[in-house]
């Protein structure tokens, strides 16, 4: 290879041998971190509802788009290793989930190649827990430890998220918001032990005089016994007065302190907080309800789309092919806007109806039904051939 045309590893020159001068490219150390007086790490994250909702949505929408493979712009045969990538019978459906699960939590997808074609293309890959996989570097490069057990770069399949500078890595959204998490934890397990110890009784009995143990406890019990099951009037003997008490009102604000931590989850895993249960500043309104959601898909959904339709083409689609996901089942609720949008377009022929396709992420039409529809900015139907 000549002095012009050294490709461009060759001009960077070589990854660094000395592990020292890893540590930038690895992700930040993983290690559990206490905030707010409570264990935050991956486990204890997925126990708040709000980070199981939020993956859970990402996941579920990604998974059950309709996933289709293009020559161009015509339809192909999905390869193999999309139509079952495991070999287990279950389908596309939930590698998708599982991988998407894995790249919120950990910001990585991990994949070990079990089958390749004729062409050497993976057929069957088998996804990997990413806790379990480790990089090494090794002579200017690297390779990945499942389990322990090395495994060569060829044969893993690796994706990321959120990407630091120069990193190999893509980095947990776990990691950066432990301190919020944390709020959120010690608030959910404020109230998990105000239910469940009795932090403070619902109500107290008053004895006009003083009593000894047994006899408040006969008098607790017959109480009990009177109250429970029904709702019908109690008689209580003389002296005897009943006090429900009332939680104090800053003993109660972990209500809030949840409502605020779910806004901050659906901060980090970017997501709507309405979608998650957590609060809008205005009133919820079928508009600004609608407008979350646009929100949602253009700015968050799409991206993350359009990132996996690259990745999947790239490392699974034989060459000259492309994945895409079909878009339009998510944009079901601004229809009657959007067509007349693109009919508008179309008549001031400022879009051809292929390039408001592509913009959807919609298919492109096919030969056949070109042929059946208008020319272009037609405003009738072409005559029929004889």
């Amino acid at each position: 290879m000549g002095i012009f045309t050294r490709s461009r590893l060759e001009q960077r020159g070589p990854w660094p041998t000395d592990p020292a001068a890893w540590e930038p490219l690895l992700p930040p150390r993983i290690t559990p971190r206490r905030t707010a007086g409570v264990l935050v790490n991956y486990d204890t994250s997925q126990t708040i509802g709000a980070v199981w909702a939020a993956t859970h949505l990402r996941a579920r929408l990604l998974s059950t788009l309709e996933l289709s493979n293009l020559r161009g712009r015509d339809p192909v045969p999905m390869p193999q290793v999309l139509v079952d990538p495991e070999g287990m019978g279950w389908g596309p459906e939930d590698w998708l989930y599982a991988s998407q699960v894995s790249l919120d939590l950990r910001g990585n997808h991990f994949s070990r190649v079990l089958d390749r074609d004729a062409f050497g293309r993976p057929s069957q890959v088998q996804l990997l827990h990413p806790d379990r996989v480790t990089v090494i570097p090794e002579g200017g490069s690297w390779y990945y430890t499942s389990n322990g057990k090395r495994v060569d770069r060829a044969d893993m399949l690796h994706e990321r998220l959120r990407v630091a500078p120069g990193a190999v890595q893509g980095m947990s959204a776990i990691t950066y918001g432990a301190t919020a998490l944390g709020v959120n934890l010690a608030a959910e397990q404020f109230g998990a032990d105000y239910f469940a110890d009795g932090n403070i009784p619902p109500a107290v009995l008053e004895a006009a005089g003083e009593i000894d143990q047994p006899t408040a406890k006969v008098i607790k019990d017959r109480f009990m016994a009177a109250v429970r099951g029904n709702r019908e009037p109690v008689v209580l003997g003389e002296g005897l007065k009943f006090r429900q008490i009332s939680v104090n009102p800053n003993e109660s604000q972990f209500l809030e302190t949840i409502r605020a931590g779910i806004d901050k989850v659906a901060q980090f895993f970017e997501v709507p907080a309405t979608m998650i249960g957590g609060s809008r500043g205005d009133s919820l309104t079928y508009a600004n309800l609608e407008s979350d959601s646009l929100f949602f898909l253009k700015f968050f959904f799409n991206p993350l789309l359009t990132l996996r339709e690259r990745w999947l083409s790239r490392n699974l689609s034989p060459r000259g092919q492309r994945f895409l996901f079909d878009r339009s089942p998510l944009r079901e609720g601004q229809l009657l806007e959007r067509v007349k949008a693109e009919a508008l377009e179309i008549s001031n022929h400022t879009r051809t109806p292929d390039e408001i396709r592509a913009a959807r992420g919609d298919l492109p039409l096919t030969a056949d039904q070109l042929d059946t529809l208008p020319a272009w900015g037609a405003t009738t139907p072409p005559p029929e051939k004889p």
